[in-house]
């Protein structure tokens, strides 16, 4: 009985995806040497993928350091797609997307004359915000379509409504559409465009997510997929710059137009 109360314990401390209730720091100690500040995250039911300037960093659900892996330069966004880490690189002159096993051993990646920010995948494709996209405020942003092999379907420059800073920070999706987000460049919350997988603009949202978000997988505790969580970093800006910083990975819920922060679980 001692045994299987053991058992029993070990298994209750490792946590997943279904398991969040409430926010999950990320300590200091955990990014190990990856560094810049936090761009994007993606998630699984087994662990957690940041992506950080110069690499992404894999944990598990209880915060802990699992693995990393250093990319050349500005690492936009990471995505989660069928055991897969697809990531978008941004280079002088040019940009990559790069492809990783869940454990983060290198697949495959492609070279491209402009460069990557935010990334996702849906039915199969992969969709990248293309650059170069600059501070200026400017409106209409590049969203391309590339197939799981990596090759272009197409690229879109399609007009969002809004004025923004860069290009797409984050791309999502709840396996219907693709969540885009941007940085807004004048009044109002930060924009998210919701584009179908023509890359057809079917509505605008607001809601900040510029260092990560992302759904959570289908469960018992998320049986409509509606649940996802969002990375933001915690403290002095200029440390976080240097990857000395926290990182919360906060849950929410989507609600109609909506993202609503799920309540602490009582305790």
């Amino acid at each position: 009985m001692k045994i299987l109360a053991l058992i029993a314990l070990v298994f209750a401390t490792l946590a997943n995806a279904q398991d969040i209730q409430e926010t999950l720091i990320i300590e200091p100690d955990q990014i190990k040497s990856v560094t810049g500040h936090i761009q994007g995250s993606c998630v699984s039911e087994d662990a957690i993928y940041l992506s950080y300037v110069l690499g992404i960093i894999k944990l598990d659900w209880n915060g802990k350091f699992i693995k990393e892996v250093s990319l050349p330069n500005h690492n936009g966004d990471v995505a989660y797609h069928k055991g897969k880490i697809y990531s978008a690189v941004s280079l002088k002159g040019g940009g990559e997307i790069h492809v990783f096993d869940a454990d983060l051993n290198p697949i495959k990646k492609i070279s491209y004359p402009h460069g990557f920010d935010g990334i996702g995948v849906l039915n199969d494709a992969v969709y990248v915000g293309i650059g170069p996209n600059p501070h200026t405020p400017h409106r209409g942003n590049k969203i391309g379509k590339f197939d799981l092999d990596l090759n272009e379907i197409k690229v879109v420059n399609f007009d969002h409504g809004f004025e923004t800073h860069y290009g797409a920070q984050n791309i999502t999706t709840d396996g219907k559409y693709l969540y885009v987000f941007f940085y807004n460049a004048t009044k109002g919350g930060h924009p998210c465009a919701v584009i179908d997988e023509d890359i057809n603009l079917i509505k605008t949202i607001r809601f900040s997510a510029g260092t990560g978000i992302d759904f959570l997988p289908i469960s018992p505790t998320n049986p409509n997929g509606t649940k996802l969580v969002r990375s933001v970093h915690v403290g002095d800006w200029k440390k976080a710059k240097k990857g000395e910083h926290k990182v919360a990975i906060e849950p929410f819920e989507k609600q109609g137009d909506n993202f609503v922060r799920l309540p602490t679980k009582n305790k």
